[in-house]
């Protein structure tokens, strides 16, 4: 089997990204700490910000066509952020492709479950979307339901597995004033699902 090379596309500025950045310029004592141990935004399911969507289309385009030709398949999230960075990219190469690759919504490609903006929307609400307008994404999470294994509450699935805590909802997460570090979701956890995506991607 030839070898298949894979592009990876991070997501554009978010909401939560651009707070986090605020308050370091406010406070350059927390310079160096991890992102998860200052205080939280409480930005569920973070979107992306003006310059987010800028560089959504000036950089996604470019990077889908350097050095190789249409993809085979493109693989995202289902956080709103990479949602919207995929829907940018898909309309930065309108006239490139002849048909748009399949685009596939896959739960086990999330973050690390250690914040508010790590808590994500229901797949019926994401569907609901107004600014997911794409119809191929929109299509895509139809078709990609197959892969979640709890669709309301897909975020924390693996995260809190073995947990007899109640799920890791905005609610909930609102009430409590953040993500607790009992609730993150810990390094094993995040490696095992990377192994189970790698094993889907074959």
């Amino acid at each position: 089997m030839a070898p298949r090379k894979v592009t990876l596309l991070r997501h554009a500025q978010s909401t939560w990204n651009a707070a986090i950045a605020a308050h370091l310029r406010a406070h350059p004592e927390d310079r160096g700490r991890p992102s998860e141990d200052l205080p939280d935004p409480m930005l569920f399911d973070a979107d992306l910000t003006e310059e987010g969507w800028e560089q959504a289309f000036s950089a996604a385009g470019p990077l889908f066509v350097y050095g190789a030709s249409k993809p085979d398949l493109i693989v995202s999230s289902p956080f709103t952020r990479t949602l919207i960075t995929l829907q940018c990219a898909l309309k930065a190469m309108e006239g490139e492709w002849d048909l748009p690759p399949p685009v596939v919504v896959q739960p086990d490609l999330r973050e690390r479950l250690t914040a508010s903006c790590d808590i994500g929307r229901p797949l019926h609400e994401l569907k609901k979307a107004l600014h997911l307008a794409n119809p191929q994404i929109l299509l895509a999470l139809e078709a990609s339901a197959c892969h979640f294994s709890n669709p309301e509450c897909w975020w924390a699935d693996m995260a809190q597995e073995g947990s007899s805590g109640p799920p890791l909802t905005e609610e909930l997460v609102r009430r409590q004033g953040g993500v607790r570090v009992e609730q993150r979701e810990t390094m094993q956890a995040t490696v095992e699902r990377m192994w189970r995506f790698l094993g889907w991607l074959g």
